[in-house]
């Protein structure tokens, strides 16, 4: 459940979590104009786009996939066009919809940074607070080497490796369809008492599964809970949504294929906050709109909320040019001076996507049933089509 950013080269389930490698790279070239766009099916900031070349682009890039289906949505601080190509199994005749469930991956790293963050806003925790607080003393590290705050850990900046040393005995059992589904609380104390932090911590961004894993797993004990619950309870219920593992009873779940085979359903225990959640298009984009408006879109009664949602967005580390580091989000700069936040996910069977430019009002997400496979074509498109509609915003004077 990796970082798998349009990089343009394949990263597998534990791949690079690098940002796009030309972020000014110009988009796919527009389509010349034809005849005045539907209003209902266009975006005010990109003319030139209605449903049907979307719907063109997205199947294009599924098929380059190799997804069964996949769903694009673009949102604005007001509203919204999702489209949808093929269907959530190989062996199914229904369509994707913007309301079919899929697997995010990594995007839950963001969601378990915006629990932090209402949880620090709240005065629940604070981010110089050493993750040990929340742990239990047999998993304290026996040695000297310093112990992560959560905000390190929120920032991939505790030195910890990618994944966890003695993730062996959970990878035999689940396999690398299902790596972390037997890696429990137990497993991860171990990790804490036994590793050594790379470099020094505060000093270097190195992605980590671990430490967000650890990090939910601290957030969850803090609340007096467990991972998804303090989610549910920060996050979900106030934005109206319920990321959860699993589909809520009655909703459409896409099937996860990697190549031709189709993927068991992707499980975490201890690691929980570093890939478990799911959900729909529909639900990334009212995730999205509230990081664009947290002021208009945030339900009265929340303003630790309103607080997190711009917290989560402002740079905290310069130390993986050319991109910054936020609380899990990646920061970009166009040439045009417009920041992009961004972030994507891969599980065995999923790809999914999301970014957005608060200054333009602006974001883009997308989700597919198929793993990692090179070039990433649907993330690339994506972003590609974000680019398009900053650059258009631009264009048009910043309205």
């Amino acid at each position: 459940m990796t970082s798998s950013q349009p990089t343009g080269r394949s990263t597998g389930p534990v791949g690079s979590p690098a940002g796009p490698s030309d972020p000014a790279s110009p988009p796919p070239a527009r389509p010349g104009p034809t005849q005045p766009p539907d209003p209902n099916q266009a975006t005010r900031a990109a003319p030139w786009l209605d449903a049907d070349t979307l719907r063109r682009a997205l199947r294009h890039a599924a098929r380059d996939a190799r997804a069964p289906g996949a769903v694009v949505g673009l949102v604005t601080a007001t509203g919204g066009l999702a489209i949808g190509v093929g269907t959530p199994d190989r062996s199914s005749d229904e369509a994707v919809t913007a309301d079919t469930h899929f697997e995010w991956g990594s995007i839950t790293k963001t969601v378990t940074a915006l629990t932090l963050a209402r949880l620090v806003a709240e005065g629940v925790v604070h981010y110089d607070d050493p993750v040990t607080r929340y742990l239990p003393d047999r998993a304290r590290p026996t040695g000297r080497h310093p112990v992560p705050t959560l905000h390190q850990l929120a920032t991939h900046t505790a030195g910890l490796p990618r994944l966890p040393r003695n993730l062996a005995g959970s990878l035999l059992r689940g396999g690398p369809r299902n790596p972390y589904a037997h890696y429990d609380a137990e497993a991860l104390y171990r990790a804490v008492r036994a590793t050594t932090p790379r470099d020094p911590p505060g000093t270097r961004v190195r992605y980590s599964n671990l430490g967000y894993g650890l990090l939910g797993h601290a957030l969850g004990r803090a609340t007096g809970g467990d991972y998804e619950t303090a989610v549910d309870l920060c996050v979900g219920r106030p934005l109206g949504f319920t990321p959860a593992a699993g589909p809520p009873a009655g909703a459409r779940r896409a099937t996860g294929h990697h190549g031709r085979r189709r993927t068991p359903p992707w499980r975490m225990t201890a690691l929980a906050g570093a890939g478990v959640l799911a959900g729909s298009v529909t639900e990334l984009a009212r995730y999205v709109r509230a990081h664009l408006r947290p002021d208009e879109t945030v339900p009265p009664g929340h303003p630790a909320l309103s607080r997190a949602l711009r917290d989560v967005q402002r740079p905290r580390a310069d130390l993986d040019a050319p991109q910054q580091t936020c609380l899990a989000w990646h920061r970009r700069t166009t040439p045009d001076g417009v920041p992009v936040l961004l972030h994507s996910g891969v599980t065995w069977g999923f790809t999914s996507f999301v970014s957005f430019a608060p200054a333009a009002g602006l974001g883009v997400v997308a989700v597919a049933n198929t793993g990692a496979v090179l070039r990433a074509p649907v993330t690339r498109a994506a972003y590609h089509l974000l680019r398009g509609l900053v650059d258009d915003w631009v264009a048009a004077g910043r309205p």
